[in-house]
């Protein structure tokens, strides 16, 4: 077959994808036009070449298919540049149909082929004139929308770059400053293979990965997480005032220890914040990466009491409800032990136990024991006791023989001596009465509460 006949069947088939095209038939038109293209590459007719590139982009935009539709115009325009086979008013029709793909261009390529559009309009002037006038609009906010992009950038690289760029981002953003403070709590080892979620304050705050030391030190590491308020994680920062964040950390790290030992009656420890302190503070930028905010030269801590499931449960349930009474005044012994209130802890600690035994003869008598029990008026702690040492040895009426030591063995004989000292203080003499007896004192009690729950399943 001859050039021009080919040229001829090339040019018809270009026509028949022009006339599917006008029908909507995509696929159809792209068969025509691939037809006319390898024709058109044979004879090396770069105009038909490129006016038939032109109309498969346009043909694949219109199936939306726009990655593909790229391409083609692309093709088509860099040849029609490159080779000047086409007029200025063709040229400006590939780059308005390159620059109504959407979503393919860049900021950058769209603003590109808008200057080259501009120009050839400004030269064709007319129509062509109010054609780039109406793009402008298109311009100026893709325009805007890189300038925005480039300022999103630039903030996410600062915000991820410095604590300071990370807090300016997450307080203009509103998002909260979840700090991390790995602590130290010195004096008491205790092991936790899960977290513990709690609210505290309103906030929500979560206790991690208690570890005790290895090298024989009673000291224990950890992580609390929480948030923070802007201005204490403003303080870190600028000044390195670990203070604030220390605070509210300690504060989160004494209600979950509160209720371990209501739990746990064999606990005898009471936070301080001598007991206290923290190794480092990270903080979770707008982007959830990890920044660190602050480093301590000391050295973290641990021999381990273990948290089964049990315990867990346990705490978990007694940080969102009201532990009892006699819970309660254990705990308040503990803190007037710690403040060198040693006789007024002693009170409280006796209190506890007549609460406890209350608890634990109500649940455990039954029949007539109950009923006399019950019966009985301005309750004291010597009748409760009277009535614990029925309970242990099974008498059923009258008095129980022995002492509570026969019964309860060692416990039993500390919680006798802590009755002396309790006598003593009752009777206003409080010589002798110092560090030594209370903690003797919350030992007994604690204990005793702890092998009675045990025996009796409360």
């Amino acid at each position: 077959m001859d050039a021009e006949k080919s040229l001829k069947i090339a040019t018809r088939r270009f026509q028949n994808g022009n006339y599917l095209l006008s029908l909507n038939k995509f696929g159809q038109a792209r068969k025509e036009f691939d037809v006319a293209l390898t024709i058109y590459e044979r004879a090396g007719d770069d105009k038909g070449i490129a006016e038939t590139l032109n109309n498969i982009g346009i043909a694949l935009h219109r199936d939306g298919m726009n990655a593909e539709a790229r391409d083609y115009l692309e093709r088509s325009y860099a040849l029609k540049k490159e080779k000047n086979v086409a007029t200025k008013e063709s040229m400006f029709n590939t780059l308005y149909n390159l620059l109504h793909i959407s979503g393919v261009l860049t900021p950058d390529e769209f603003e590109s082929y808008y200057i080259e559009l501009k120009i050839l309009g400004e030269e064709l002037g007319g129509d062509y004139l109010d054609i780039v006038e109406r793009e402008k609009a298109i311009y100026d906010s893709v325009v805007a929308t890189r300038a925005l992009e480039i300022k999103r950038k630039e903030e996410e690289e600062r915000a991820r770059s410095s604590p300071a760029g990370a807090l300016e981002h997450m307080r203009a953003s509103g998002i909260p400053c979840l700090t991390k403070v790995d602590f130290e709590l010195h004096g008491f080892a205790i092991g936790l293979n899960e977290s513990i979620t709690y609210l505290n304050f309103g906030k929500m705050v979560k206790i991690e990965g208690l570890v005790p030391r290895e090298d024989g030190v009673e000291s224990t590491t950890g992580t609390v997480e929480f948030e923070a308020p802007y201005q204490s994680i403003q303080s870190l920062i600028e000044d390195n005032d670990s203070k604030p964040v220390e605070e509210e950390a300690f504060e989160h790290l004494k209600k979950f220890m509160s209720t371990l030992v209501l739990v746990r009656e064999e606990i005898n420890f009471s936070l301080r914040k001598t007991r206290f302190s923290i190794s480092r503070v990270t903080m979770k930028n707008g982007f959830g990466d990890l920044v660190e905010l602050y480093v301590s030269p000391e050295a973290a801590s641990g021999e381990p009491l273990v948290l089964n499931s049990e315990d867990v449960m346990l705490v978990k349930m007694m940080l969102s409800s009201e532990p009892s009474l006699y819970k309660l005044l254990t705990l308040n012994a503990r803190r007037l032990y710690d403040e060198e209130h040693f006789p007024v802890s002693i009170m409280e600690s006796m209190t506890a136990l007549n609460a406890f035994l209350n608890v634990l003869l109500r649940t455990s008598l039954t029949g007539d024991q109950l009923l006399d029990y019950t019966s009985i008026q301005n309750t004291s702690l010597y009748n409760r006791l009277d009535y614990l040492k029925r309970l242990l040895s099974g008498v059923e009426k009258g008095e129980a023989e022995g002492s509570l030591e026969e019964y309860l063995g060692e416990n039993g004989r500390d919680v006798e001596e802590a009755l002396e000292y309790y006598d003593r203080i009752m009777a206003g003499d409080k010589s002798g009465i110092g560090s030594a007896e209370a903690c003797k004192t919350l030992r007994a009690v604690n204990m005793v509460i702890y092998e009675l729950k045990s025996r009796y399943g409360i």
